[in-house]
């Protein structure tokens, strides 16, 4: 079902004109939410969540928001080894907030780097992970939908970092 979701959301996003539906998010309540699904999906990892007060507040849409923000969480979930922790730190300003997702995981390999945000690309080495290879598309997306940026920087066999930055209203 989440694939078949998944597909039909990147379909939208794609090929429908979509609407930002901007409105004020409180960044704790939302990462609770989000951390909060992640933990009753049995994750056995710690998640720690770091937000600056100088951003507790954002004006954005929440739906795109809670897309890239569980994406990149479940993917620094899915390529980490149980027991390890999964940090999110949100820092900004009344102009800007940057969220970075970072795990020490199995890492993206150089080569691929560039390319994993594209719909159905797969890392060379994420053969014996399940998925399909939309999460970071999906990110992806949705942050340009909201003019934002995603960076991702990665060490292979060390860990991943994807770093989102948008504007906070």
């Amino acid at each position: 079902t989440d694939l078949v979701d998944d597909v039909i959301f990147l379909n939208q996003l794609e090929f429908e004109p979509m609407e930002c539906e901007l409105e004020m998010i409180n960044l704790a309540e939302l990462m609770a939410d989000i951390t909060s699904k992640a933990s009753a999906a049995e994750t056995p990892h710690e998640i720690r969540v770091d937000i600056s007060p100088t951003c507790s507040q954002i004006v954005s849409d929440r739906r795109l928001l809670s897309k890239i923000l569980i994406n990149l969480l479940s993917n620094a979930i899915k390529f980490s080894e149980p027991e390890t922790t999964i940090e999110i730190q949100v820092s900004g300003t009344d102009k800007q907030v940057v969220c970075t997702v970072s795990d020490t995981g199995i890492g993206i390999p150089p080569q691929d780097i560039n390319r994993v945000c594209e719909s159905f690309y797969r890392a060379s080495n994420a053969d014996n992970i399940q998925g399909v290879g939309l999460g970071l598309a999906i990110a992806q997306k949705c942050t340009e939908l909201l003019q934002g940026r995603l960076d991702i920087s990665s060490t292979l066999g060390s860990g991943t970092s994807v770093t989102l930055s948008i504007d906070a209203n």
